[in-house]
């Protein structure tokens, strides 16, 4: 089983999501993803550190846009599309936190044509976004925090198969109850992961 989102590392096939500049870090997991949190956007960023350990990342992020961060919009778009030109530059898939602002995710998006895989993770997107978003670059997280929603079902319903991943996220779950509470089926979810990560 794969988790595509976690903060705690469990020994599984997992990305390990390090806030950059925030988590302390002893020792990196095996598959790790790092990034400038939307929450921390207006904070001054040391790229060259930044850089530096994106090169041992699998991926970059989480990153994104977040309307109840402290940052402003503008600033976390700023962050937001210098860490996926990094991305699209490095050939890593991006790990996207997304809060009220889809509208504006999809306006990056569409500015960066061609770019690497986007993982929104916790998807709470629309259906109606899920299809507009549209090409097989964007996949779709779903975790413990999702599944509590009425429109789970409806959410589901829309994401195409090949671009479904699941995730604990920092839930305190394991990645095999999440699997177990939808019903997924294993071997897709695998091959959706590996896919994203271009293995």
């Amino acid at each position: 089983m794969t988790d595509a989102h976690t903060h705690t590392y469990s020994g599984s096939d997992a990305i390990v999501n390090i806030r950059f500049g925030v988590d302390a870090v002893r020792e990196l997991p095996p598959m790790f993803s790092v990034g400038i949190h939307p929450w921390d956007a207006h904070n001054p960023v040391d790229w060259a550190a930044f850089e530096l350990l994106t090169q041992k990342a699998i991926a970059i992020g989480e990153c994104g846009i977040d309307k109840n961060s402290t940052a402003t919009t503008e600033q976390q778009i700023k962050i937001f599309e210098q860490q996926t030109d990094l991305a699209t530059l490095m050939h890593k898939p991006v790990v996207v936190h997304c809060v009220k602002a889809y509208g504006h995710l999809l306006q990056s998006s569409k500015r960066q044509v061609g770019h690497t895989p986007w993982l929104i993770h916790g998807c709470y997107a629309t259906s109606e976004w899920i299809k507009e978003s549209g090409g097989e670059n964007f996949f779709f997280s779903v975790g413990p925090k999702q599944l509590s929603l009425p429109r789970t079902s409806s959410i589901l319903n829309t994401i195409p198969p090949n671009q479904l991943l699941l995730e604990t996220d920092d839930s305190g779950w394991n990645i095999a109850q999440v699997y177990a509470q939808i019903n997924a089926n294993e071997e897709t979810i695998d091959k959706n992961f590996w896919r994203y990560l271009g293995k």
